[in-house]
Formats: structure tokens, C-alpha cells, sequence
């Protein structure tokens, strides 16, 4: 059976969690959670392995249209990311009051951050500049003597210098690596807040009243894709960056108010059993649909006819294809997630609870992998399979073994000091 046993409107399914462990699981949201994690470590295997990234470790393999394909891949995953954090928000404002609320994103977000900013991104660069010592040349910030840190105790000091004199690191210009996005998430929870707050209890009542599934499923596709879609094309000329460009909160404001919207529908989302049936009613629908929109999206990049970024008529309609192409994949996870990934095994559990550690650990672990065998006389398939294995057990090593088991570790990477 493809239906939903009849719930109340604000109710969502759950497994009970441990006495004291917060918020009840839903399988879901922690399955594509986890899904996503266990992704991207082979994803960011081959963006460094290919040429896809200016930080190359291997040049062997190249080809023009992996930067396309990658820069797909992470929109949505990105987007849909920030959709499950929003359904997190819910299900943590549901058993806390905003001021614990505030306090644990604050401590689960701030501290990994600093601590990857601190340590984890240095070491990354560094590895990166061993591989590639032409990065020193392209540095954002000068480099006076690039010989001299060959040395790590060397690089760390410039770097650590660097970054705290110009806010700026060098060799590569991210300071944060694969946590740049959390930022956006912290400021999207602590600004939402009071919008939440206002719409816990009326949301739901709202729901019901236009619960009709045809009414509910046309606006599902067509009114939840055109929001996000109309406010990327009001920004994507780039007005507001030119706007923001010297102020600290510079930031790229097109991808930030996708991503923004999204967490805001999955707060909705997770607030109305209503809007979940017809999200699982709309799966295979929903995913026909995405991936014609996505075969267009890659064939006018690949064809090399993208518009350019402005408001005539072609830009905004492709804009509109692209930020379409991204929702309706959304909800066609989401409504796969539903109804096939409907159980919590203990394994699984587990891998919850490791995702975000995992997450923050896997980036320079695969750099130093990848450092250390790039030389291997082996096909770039078989290196890249190597590199993408070893760094699912070393970071799960590292995770069990030390993350989880120390109290002090287990906070530097968002994790709350029970065990895991």
C-alpha cells in the first residue's frame, strides 16, 4: 500500500530514542542524512582526483564536463541538506525551549567550525601544497618564501598568521573546507526561530484546510518549486553581491537564498503529516519530472549555451529550469525516503550519530590519502576506488576509535557527551 495510515496533522512518524537523547528519530530524515555523507566522500575523491578542481593531486584523468556534473550534484545536495536541517529544527523546537534551542545549535555548529578552521582545513592545505606546489602562486594572500613551507610547523604558523591578520588563509580560499556551508545553517536557524515559533501551532491548522491532494499536489510542484525558483532569478544577476562586496557579510547571495528557502520547507514539511503524504504520493512523479529538467540543464551546459546571468527572457527561464530541476529531485528522495527507507536498525543508529563527525574528518583524510598514493602506477579508476575505500575506513576508525570514545574530542566535533 502506497497510503499513509491516517495521523494528525502536526504528528510525524518516529522511533522512540533512549531516555535523555533528545528528539525522537524519524527514519527518513536520518537515512538521506547519512545517504548523503556516505556520497560525498567518493564525490570529493574524484573532484581532487580530476581536474575538475583548481586542487589537482592527480592530472592524469581530465575532462570539461565533470565541473558541470559536479557542480549539479552539490546544488542539490546542498539544498537538500539544508531541507533536513530544517525538519531537525522542528523536532528540536518541539522538545526545547529557544533558549536551549539557540545554545545547541550554537555549541554544535560554532565549535566544529572553529575547531576545522584551527586545525583540519591547515592540515588539509598543506597537503595540498605538497601535491601541488603551484598553488603557492595563485595563493589569496602573497607568499613571501613558498620553499619554507615545505615545513608543517612552518606552513601552520603563515597560515595561522595569515588568517588572523587578513582573515584570509593561504594556499586556498576557503579557511572552512567542507564545512563552508554550516555558517548558512546556523544563521538560518537562529533567524528562523521566531517564524517557527509563530507557525508551530497554526501551520498545521492551515494544512488542513486546503487538504484536498490534487489542490495539495499541484501546489507541491509548481508553487513550492517557483518560490526558491523566482527569488534565485531575481538575485542571480549579482546586484546584491555587488551590493555586499566590501562589507564582512559578503556572501553569494543567489545560493544562500535557495538554500535558505529550504530549510524553511523543511520546517513546513515536517509540520504537517498532510504535506508529507502528498510528498510520498508524489515520488516517481516528481522524479520523471527532475530528470527531464536536469537532461536540459546538462545538454545547454555541455552544449556550452547557457544564457548569461540577467534578466532577459532566456536567463530567467533558465533559472527557472535549474531551480525546478533541484526541488523536484528533492521531493523525489524525500518521497522515496519515505516510503522505502521506513526502518531504524541499530547499525543505522550508529551511522547517524557518525555522519557529522565523519563528515567533518573525511576531507583531509582523502587529501592525505591521495598525497601519499597519487604516485601509484595503477589506472586512475583503481587509484580513485583505493583512495575513496581507505578514506570510509580511516575516518570511521578515527570516529570510533577516538571521536567517540573521549568526552573533550566528541564536543570539538558536535557531538554531546553521552555516548555515542
Amino acid at each position: 500500500m502506497n497510503t499513509l495510515a491516517p495521523v494528525q496533522p502536526d504528528q510525524v512518524a518516529t522511533t522512540p530514542s533512549r531516555a535523555g537523547a533528545g528528539r525522537p528519530r524519524v527514519a527518513e530524515v536520518d537515512w538521506l542524512r547519512t545517504l548523503i555523507v556516505l556520497a560525498i566522500i567518493p564525490y570529493h575523491a574524484a573532484v581532487l582526483f580530476s581536474a575538475a578542481s583548481p586542487s589537482v593531486l592527480h592530472d592524469a584523468f581530465s575532462d570539461p564536463k565533470l565541473p558541470v556534473i559536479f557542480g549539479a550534484l552539490q546544488a542539490w545536495g546542498v539544498a537538500l541538506i539544508f531541507l533536513l536541517a530544517g525538519a531537525s529544527s522542528k523536532f528540536a523546537l518541539d522538545v526545547r525551549p529557544p533558549g536551549r534551542y539557540v545554545k545547541d545549535r550554537l555549541l554544535r555548529l560554532l565549535i566544529p567550525v572553529a575547531f576545522t578552521m584551527i586545525l583540519l582545513a591547515p592540515l588539509r592545505a598543506y597537503y595540498l601544497l605538497l601535491a601541488n606546489p603551484n598553488l603557492a602562486s595563485v595563493s589569496p594572500i602573497p607568499i613571501a618564501h613558498p620553499e619554507q613551507l615545505q615545513n608543517i610547523g612552518t606552513f601552520f604558523q603563515v597560515y595561522w598568521t595569515s588568517l588572523l591578520t587578513t582573515s584570509k588563509p593561504i594556499v586556498v580560499t576557503n579557511s572552512l573546507a567542507q564545512l563552508w556551508f554550516v555558517p548558512r545553517l546556523l544563521i538560518a536557524a537562529l533567524v528562523c526561530m521566531p517564524l517557527f515559533l509563530y507557525l508551530r501551532k497554526r501551520w498545521p491548522r492551515w494544512m488542513v484546510k486546503v487538504a484536498s491532494s490534487r489542490v495539495l499536489s499541484a501546489a507541491i510542484l509548481l508553487i513550492g518549486g517557483f518560490v526558491p525558483a523566482a527569488v534565485v532569478a531575481i538575485l542571480q544577476p549579482g546586484w546584491l553581491h555587488r551590493l555586499t562586496a566590501g562589507l564582512a557579510l559578503y556572501e553569494d547571495w543567489t545560493t544562500f537564498a535557495l538554500q535558505f528557502v529550504m530549510f524553511i520547507y523543511g520546517y513546513l514539511l515536517y509540520s504537517s503529516a498532510t504535506l508529507r503524504a502528498a510528498v510520498r504520493r508524489l515520488a516517481y512523479v516528481a522524479l520523471v519530472l527532475a530528470l527531464v529538467c536536469w537532461g536540459f540543464i546538462l545538454m545547454v551546459r555541455l552544449s556550452g549555451h547557457a544564457p548569461p546571468n540577467n534578466y532577459s527572457l532566456a536567463s530567467v527561464g533558465f533559472a527557472l529550469v535549474q531551480v525546478y530541476a533541484i526541488w523536484l529531485l528533492i521531493v523525489a528522495a524525500l518521497g522515496l525516503a519515505m516510503r522505502y527507507l521506513v526502518m531504524s536498525p541499530a547499525w543505522q543508529r550508529y551511522l547517524t550519530t557518525a555522519a557529522f563527525p565523519v563528515f567533518i574528518l573525511h576531507l583531509p583524510v582523502l587529501t592525505i590519502i591521495a598525497y601519499d598514493l597519487q604516485a601509484l602506477p595503477m589506472p586512475w579508476y583503481v587509484l580513485l576506488a583505493l583512495i575513496t575505500i581507505m578514506t570510509f575506513v580511516i575516518s570511521f576508525a578515527l570516529y570510533e576509535f577516538v571521536v567517540r570514545r573521549t568526552p573533550v574530542i566528541r564536543s570539538l566535533f558536535g557531538l554531546k557527551s553521552a555516548s555515542g
